[in-house]
């Protein structure tokens, strides 16, 4: 029994299914756990809202639904997000300058690096290519 459940494990972990159900899980432990709270979470309002939905998109971009839900329990933001127009909008984004098919955070940052003077760091000790 044991042989089959490890067999069953390291095919899960090869499929990356098994990340994805422990992070089902733990969302949905949080959210439990939420509900039984004398008090919800504080409300982000202003900016740190906005910054939170940008990640969130990301999250969801990125296809990591399940650490997008674990971030709107833990930031007490509501499950549905916002309104991509309603993000472009708030950020001063040009509508007709932004691709749909990448999330807000790529756009902002190409507008950091063409007219913020941001650029990106390459570590010293990497042989490669990589960049933060």
């Amino acid at each position: 029994m044991d042989e089959i459940k490890s067999i069953i494990l390291q095919n899960m972990k090869q499929r990356g299914e098994l990340a994805v159900l422990q992070a089902k899980v733990r969302e949905s432990v949080l959210r439990a756990l939420e509900g039984h709270k004398a008090s919800p979470p504080p409300q982000p309002e202003g900016e740190t809202y906005v910054i939170l939905e940008l990640i969130t998109e990301f999250f969801r971009f990125m296809g990591l639904h399940s650490t997008a839900g674990t971030l709107e329990v833990e930031a007490g933001i509501p499950t549905l997000p916002v309104s991509r127009e309603y993000l472009i909008r708030t950020l001063g984004l040009s509508p007709d300058a932004i691709n749909n098919e990448i999330p807000l955070l790529y756009h902002m940052l190409a507008f950091c690096q063409q007219f913020g003077g941001v650029s990106a760091v390459v570590l010293e000790e990497d042989q490669g290519d990589q960049r933060l």
